[in-house]
Protein backbone atom coordinates (compact mmCIF):
# COMPACT_ATOMS: atom_id res chain seq x y z
CA UNK A 1 0.00 0.00 0.00
CA UNK A 2 1.49 3.30 -0.87
CA UNK A 3 -0.69 6.34 -0.24
CA UNK A 4 1.54 9.67 -0.98
CA UNK A 5 -0.74 12.97 -0.84
CA UNK A 6 1.18 16.18 -1.56
CA UNK A 7 -1.85 18.19 -0.01
CA UNK A 8 -0.60 18.41 3.57
CA UNK A 9 -2.25 14.98 4.86
CA UNK A 10 0.55 12.85 6.09
CA UNK A 11 2.57 10.45 4.06
CA UNK A 12 1.47 6.69 4.40
CA UNK A 13 3.00 3.84 2.89
CA UNK A 14 3.27 0.31 4.24
CA UNK A 15 6.46 -2.08 4.79
CA UNK A 16 4.90 -5.79 4.59
CA UNK A 17 1.79 -5.69 6.93
CA UNK A 18 3.33 -2.65 9.14
CA UNK A 19 2.38 0.83 8.00
CA UNK A 20 4.34 3.60 8.31
CA UNK A 21 3.64 7.83 8.46
CA UNK A 22 5.84 10.72 8.11
CA UNK A 23 5.94 12.97 11.16
CA UNK A 24 7.02 16.05 11.51
CA UNK A 25 7.85 18.12 14.80
CA UNK A 26 7.20 21.56 14.48
CA UNK A 27 6.75 24.57 16.36
CA UNK A 28 3.66 26.93 16.00
CA UNK A 29 4.29 30.83 16.13
CA UNK A 30 2.49 32.76 18.56
CA UNK A 31 -0.95 34.24 17.01
CA UNK A 32 1.56 37.96 16.55
CA UNK A 33 4.10 36.70 14.86
CA UNK A 34 1.92 34.02 12.82
CA UNK A 35 -0.22 37.44 12.00
CA UNK A 36 2.47 39.13 10.63
CA UNK A 37 3.80 35.97 8.78
CA UNK A 38 -0.01 35.64 7.40
CA UNK A 39 0.52 39.20 6.32
CA UNK A 40 3.96 38.40 4.45
CA UNK A 41 2.16 35.81 2.53
CA UNK A 42 -1.32 37.57 1.46
CA UNK A 43 1.67 40.19 -0.17
CA UNK A 44 3.52 36.93 -1.44
CA UNK A 45 0.43 35.97 -3.11
CA UNK A 46 -0.96 38.97 -4.71
CA UNK A 47 2.64 40.08 -6.09
CA UNK A 48 3.21 36.89 -7.51
CA UNK A 49 -0.50 35.31 -7.77
CA UNK A 50 -0.05 32.47 -6.34
CA UNK A 51 -3.22 31.41 -4.59
CA UNK A 52 -1.55 28.65 -2.17
CA UNK A 53 0.93 30.72 -0.43
CA UNK A 54 -1.89 32.99 0.99
CA UNK A 55 -3.53 30.00 3.10
CA UNK A 56 -0.92 28.34 4.22
CA UNK A 57 0.10 27.29 7.41
CA UNK A 58 3.53 29.28 8.99
CA UNK A 59 5.26 26.40 11.35
CA UNK A 60 9.10 26.15 12.01
CA UNK A 61 10.24 22.13 11.16
CA UNK A 62 12.20 20.90 14.10
CA UNK A 63 12.31 17.36 12.75
CA UNK A 64 11.31 15.53 9.93
CA UNK A 65 11.02 11.68 10.07
CA UNK A 66 9.48 8.59 9.19
CA UNK A 67 8.19 5.83 12.22
CA UNK A 68 5.69 3.04 11.91
CA UNK A 69 2.18 3.93 12.98
CA UNK A 70 2.05 1.31 16.12
CA UNK A 71 5.03 3.18 17.57
CA UNK A 72 2.87 6.12 17.16
CA UNK A 73 1.21 6.29 20.63
CA UNK A 74 4.74 5.46 22.64
CA UNK A 75 6.17 8.46 20.63
CA UNK A 76 3.35 11.00 21.83
CA UNK A 77 3.94 9.84 25.13
CA UNK A 78 7.45 10.54 24.89
CA UNK A 79 7.25 14.20 23.08
CA UNK A 80 4.85 14.68 25.95
CA UNK A 81 7.25 13.42 28.50
CA UNK A 82 10.23 15.70 27.31
CA UNK A 83 7.90 18.51 26.96
CA UNK A 84 6.81 18.59 30.77
CA UNK A 85 10.45 19.09 31.93
CA UNK A 86 10.99 22.13 30.04
CA UNK A 87 9.18 25.74 30.47
CA UNK A 88 7.80 28.15 27.68
CA UNK A 89 10.66 29.97 26.09
CA UNK A 90 11.12 32.83 23.21
CA UNK A 91 13.32 32.05 19.97
CA UNK A 92 14.72 34.72 17.85
CA UNK A 93 15.46 33.87 14.38
CA UNK A 94 18.03 35.57 12.55
CA UNK A 95 18.37 35.11 8.38
CA UNK A 96 15.48 32.39 8.73
CA UNK A 97 15.46 31.21 5.33
CA UNK A 98 12.61 28.69 3.46
CA UNK A 99 12.55 25.07 2.66
CA UNK A 100 15.38 23.76 0.41
CA UNK A 101 15.21 24.37 -3.34
CA UNK A 102 14.36 20.52 -3.91
CA UNK A 103 11.38 20.81 -1.92
CA UNK A 104 7.98 20.27 -3.27
CA UNK A 105 5.01 20.91 -0.88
Amino acid sequence: MQNLSMNGSSLQMEIGNCPYHEYLLVLQPNADVNEKLLNIKEEFSQKFKIQSAQHSYSPIILASFFQFKMIENRLVNGLNTIAMGYHPFTISLKDYGSFPSHSYL
